[in-house]
């Protein structure tokens, strides 16, 4: 009772002290300690508008209140003073507000949260820094850098906006009749949106103004390519108007409706192809946080390209799979292009066959990077000229000789079919029909495609992390992880030699892999004669021979292992964010790691102890995915860092142990933990036995002598 007096006596003399107290000091304010640093006064609702009316600016809304903000001051300084000079040279500067200061000022830009951080230019608010990346110096920098160097974000400033406000009448004359020319459609949750370069309030839709600057740019991209672009408000602008009916029948009820909640509500687009009586609307398939003006156009393009399945012969394909990457290390359209060809004979082909590819069109969306094609040659014959050029180059065991029969297996096929194929990758990838009903089975297709669509090496960021290690775990068993540094000029280009090596890896696993998977089938195999002869020589019921007989021993697609590269400039905690520093390793370039995409485990090392490198990965794969062909060799396994990961290592040391040395590793174990209890229960006996008579009212016992 005294204690809790004194903390309600505690606490009535706080008040006057926390309401007396001053403002924190603002963590943005320079560092007075630094008479060199160049950090300015934050921006207020008097400068704000002058200050932005010229090139690109990065601006962090903060309040000096905020935890968060004090965490990133220091950093922002440092970044601030560090990118000066070099922020002249590109004309994009970092400035700040203090949203207690100029309350209005951030409540017209719609901040809700500190800090935030934001790309401007002279129209305005262009885009946000990403969401969940980590606020560093090095990625405060390399935004900076990147959107300085992005013409996008100034040629908006010079462009006017090609896209045309449709009615209700105009647009429901577009979706009903086949149209000569595609339109890209953006639908808005509004009544009044007509022009699309106003300076428009948007109401419960906060990243509206953001898609407002995003469609200025993509109408002016899609009219370099011939697509027209229209916008339309989902919201009735009179009482006998059906613009809502209309967005609800295309199913974006959401823009019909006001509601309070501003996180909920976003343009929707989707694009109208030509001369078609029926499934002409395509929606884009992605959510507002994949909207960007790439994304769009790409889905634009990409789409209108899968709807016309153009040609594409056979010389076309082999140059296309035999051009190297100009940068391995960027991400690019053209670069990452994976093409879909439907291969057919057309003395056979059927028109059923044709109209089937329709049906791909919308899915396709999904899939990053498909564009789809049609030939007519042989490219069964083409795919065994990759696949001699995948042993040719990046066999590394000279003792495994090209198998000819591994091939036949993997490419049997119907005619027509499907293959997919990659730049700079030698796999050939056939699509496995035996039947008319499979190459006609969408979702089958689709699956296949899935699986195969992965790049060969690919980027691993914060962002994709868990997106790649869950991907298809069933076929994929571990991912590869290779650090680089990529925006370093220093490490650039041998960042790019080690990727390179990592994709001549992935294809020196993928020979391993093929000679693994296909003895595994030779095996299965001999195992189903033998037990249909043991059944025979048995004289076993014919139903059980039958059976046995029907078993089918399908070629295994599975172990296979996703190439990631990783950039420790632009995420330098991730692994140890993710558990995956155990030992605290300071990682380099070139450092690689191997993820087990199932259980919580990732190896560095490989068989004789040393860290894993680009010669040893392959081996080291084949040996944790083919521990059977590797009895005599073991790699050590570390689990991933987390609350039972202590425990998890013990029952991993106590494997070691086996027959009467693991019992007896228990019972000590169990003995240790017993020990400490038992005495602690012995001292808490004498001490009760001390205090009192434990033997009640009648005494205690007569001893014998008495």
């Amino acid at each position: 009772m005294v204690s809790h007096l004194w903390l309600l006596q505690y606490l009535i003399l706080s008040i006057p002290l926390v309401l007396g107290a001053p403002p924190r000091a603002n963590p943005n304010q320079g560092n007075a300690a630094d008479p060199e640093s160049k950090l300015p006064s934050p921006l207020t609702e008097a400068n704000f508008d002058e200050t932005i009316a010229k090139n690109l600016h990065i601006i962090e809304f903060f309040s000096p209140y905020c935890h968060h903000c004090k965490q990133l001051a220091p950093i922002w300084e440092k970044t601030y003073n560090g990118f000066y000079d070099e922020s002249l040279q590109l004309n994009i500067s970092l400035h700040q507000v203090d949203c207690i200061e100029s309350g209005d000022l951030c409540m017209k830009e719609g901040i809700n949260s500190y800090p935030t951080i934001r790309l401007y230019g002279p129209e305005g608010f262009i885009k946000a820094f990403p969401r969940g990346l980590e606020r560093t110096e090095t990625t405060l920098l390399n935004f900076a850098r990147k959107e300085a160097l992005d013409a996008d974000n100034l040629d908006i400033t010079k462009l006017s906006s090609k896209s045309k406000l449709l009615n209700d009448g105009e647009l429901l004359k577009i979706l009903s009749e086949p149209q000569t020319e595609p339109y890209f459609v953006s639908f808005w949750p509004t009544s009044d949106f007509e022009d699309i370069e106003s300076s428009y309030q948007f109401k419960n839709c906060e990243d509206c103004s953001l898609f407002q600057r995003i469609w200025k740019l993509v109408s002016n991209k899609a009219d370099s390519i011939g697509i027209n672009t229209v916008h339309f408000n989902c919201v009735n602008p009179t009482d006998s108007s059906k613009n809502e009916a209309i967005c609800r029948e295309l199913s974006f009820d959401t823009l019909t409706q006001k509601r309070n909640s501003r996180l909920e509500r976003a343009p929707e687009f989707a694009l109208i192809l030509p001369n078609r009586k029926s499934g002409s609307f395509i929606k884009f398939p992605f959510g507002p946080k994949r909207v960007d003006s790439e994304s769009l156009i790409d889905f634009a393009t990409r789409t209108l390209h899968n709807s016309n399945v153009p040609n594409i012969d056979q010389d076309e394909i082999e140059a296309f799979v035999k051009e190297p990457k100009s940068d391995i290390l960027e991400a690019n359209a053209e670069a990452d292009k994976i093409l879909l060809v439907f291969n057919y004979n057309p003395e056979t082909v059927v028109p059923e066959d044709m109209q089937f590819l329709e049906q791909l069109i919308d899915p396709l969306g999904y899939i990053p990077n498909i564009y789809l094609y049609k030939n007519t040659d042989d490219l069964k014959k083409l795919s065994h000229t990759l696949y001699q050029t995948l042993y040719k180059d990046y066999n590394t065991d000279q003792r495994t000789e090209i198998n000819e029969d591994h091939f036949i297996t993997t490419s049997i096929t119907q005619s027509p079919t499907f293959f997919i194929f990659k730049k700079s990758t030698f796999t050939p990838i056939i699509f496995p029909g035996y039947s008319t009903t499979e190459t006609r089975n969408l979702d089958f297709i689709l699956d296949w495609l899935t699986i195969n669509s992965l790049p060969t090496v690919t980027e691993i960021t914060s962002k994709n992390f868990e997106a790649l290690k869950g991907f298809e775990q069933d076929f994929y068993d571990k991912l590869v992880i290779q650090l680089v540094n990529k925006k370093n000029n220093k490490f650039e280009e041998g960042s790019k030699k080690i990727v390179e090596g990592l994709r001549v890896a992935a294809h020196s696993y993928e020979i391993l892999r093929n000679e693994a998977v296909y003895e595994g089938l030779k095996t299965a195999r001999e195992e189903k004669k033998k037990l249909v002869q043991k059944l025979k020589n048995k004289n076993a019921p014919s139903v059980d021979i039958v059976t046995a007989m029907r078993k089918e021993i399908n070629y295994s697609y599975n172990h296979k292992v996703i190439f990631a590269y990783l950039d420790i400039n632009e995420s330098p905690s991730l692994l140890n964010n993710k558990g995956l520093n155990v030992y605290f390793r300071k990682f380099k370039t070139g450092d690689i790691i191997v993820v087990d995409k199932q259980k919580a485990i990732y190896y560095e090392k490989d068989a004789s102890g040393q860290y894993i490198t680009l010669e040893t990965l392959p081996e080291v794969l084949s040996i944790l995915n083919f521990p059977a062909r590797h009895p005599d060799l073991r790699i050590e396994r570390i689990f991933l860092r987390t609350p039972l990961s202590g425990l998890l290592r013990l029952i991993d040391y106590l494997r070691e142990f086996s027959g009467i040395n693991y019992l007896f590793v228990v019972v000590t174990f169990l003995a240790l933990w017993k020990i400490p209890r038992t005495i602690h229960h012995y001292k808490l006996k004498r001490r009760y036995a001390a205090k009192r008579d434990t033997h009640g009212i009648l005494g205690k016992e007569a001893k014998l002598m008495d």
